[in-house]
């Protein structure tokens, strides 16, 4: 049976590839400046082998595409738990409490202001809504 937290912890694992993926690029474009610095004013030979400077660019638009696809695997994680959590719950402020928490990585005093409830108010629906979803998640596990 997956868990509750198991089952929101796709959305966690994607956004780490996600920061992964971007400082991979931001790597990538300090390299880039240090290179582009240290070769000024130079003149370079001609090899037949792509310049450095190419190869830099040719590897940051590929890492760029991934970081899309990863980007788009996110909206679809997200736009699959916002289906699941609309089938699995009867009560929209319970989705909105979830989706918001663990998807958006809110915090409950947000919550609270945004949705017009208390924070302690916020704190029970929560409750409610993981127990309701949890069963959810146990009854269709099967």
């Amino acid at each position: 049976m997956v868990t509750v937290e198991e089952y929101f912890s796709k959305v966690n694992d994607q956004e780490k590839k996600i920061s992964y993926q971007e400082d991979k690029i931001a790597r990538l474009r300090d390299r880039l400046t240090s290179i582009s610095a240290s070769t000024e004013g130079e003149r370079v030979k001609s090899s037949g082998k792509k310049e450095p400077l190419t190869e830099l660019y040719c590897q940051i638009d590929e890492e760029e595409r991934k970081l899309k696809v990863l980007n788009q695997e996110l909206d679809n994680i997200l736009d699959e738990i916002r289906t699941e959590l609309a089938s699995a719950l009867q009560n929209d402020t319970y989705e909105k409490v979830l989706y918001k928490r663990y998807c958006m990585h809110m915090k409950y005093k947000k919550i609270a202001l945004e949705l017009e409830y208390s924070e302690q108010h916020i704190y029970s629906l929560r409750r409610k809504a993981y127990k309701e979803f949890e069963k959810f998640l146990k009854d269709n596990s099967k």
